[in-house]
């Protein structure tokens, strides 16, 4: 009886254990399945749940909700210059920069390539998406460093759009795209989407 028992006891055991292995799968491919693989950021399918659900309860609240989209400067460039794996190590970094420009409720995304967009909800104030883009302008500022070798100066062409629910969500990123095109012209007059970048003295 006692044999029995404890075996028993190992069987609800594993049986439990194979419970909590399963949900941790599931768990992990229905977070891949809505994020980005390179950078963590959500994907563009949960970009675009994401705007559906804030649209509705702008409309219900009241309030404001806003869309950045996100162009980096001549990122071109350093893929052409360094490579594809400094131009992955330059996305991850500006990844981790826009987790940091928003709030629990806000999302931040990676469209692919070298465009991101974000999400910001419950504003009160049009002028709330500017400063955010302030914001993320002042996160992506600081060089980004790769091997001690290359240093890279970051920015970012940010258009912007601010909504009241009431427009089609479903165009939204696409008006703050047509908005950062705008930007970038007025910049620079460059419509590639190509940092500055410098090479530094390796230190040994």
């Amino acid at each position: 009886i006692a044999a029995w028992s404890m075996s028993e006891a190992d069987h609800r055991r594993h049986k439990a254990d194979l419970a909590m292995l399963h949900a941790q799968r599931v768990a992990l491919l229905s977070h891949e399945a809505g994020h980005d693989a390179l950078t963590g950021l959500a994907n563009r399918r949960t970009v675009l749940a994401y705007l559906e659900g804030a649209s509705a309860r702008a409309r219900e609240d009241g309030t404001l909700f806003g869309v950045l989209f996100l162009d980096l400067d001549r990122f071109k460039h350093v893929n052409d210059t360094y490579g594809h794996l400094v131009g992955d190590v330059l996305l991850k970094a500006v990844a981790d920069r826009l987790r940091t420009t928003v709030r629990d409720k806000d999302v931040a995304g990676r469209l692919g390539g070298d465009e991101f967009v974000i999400v910001y909800e419950g504003l009160t104030s049009p002028t709330a998406v500017e400063q955010a883009a302030v914001r993320v302008q002042r996160a992506l500022a600081a060089p980004v460093r790769v091997d001690d070798e290359i240093v890279l100066q970051v920015s970012a062409s940010i258009g912007h759009v601010v909504a009241t629910g009431e427009e089609r969500w479903e165009d939204l990123i696409e008006r703050a795209d047509l908005d950062m095109y705008r930007v970038k012209h007025l910049s620079n007059g460059d419509l590639t989407t190509s940092p500055r970048q410098t090479r530094v003295p390796h230190q040994r």
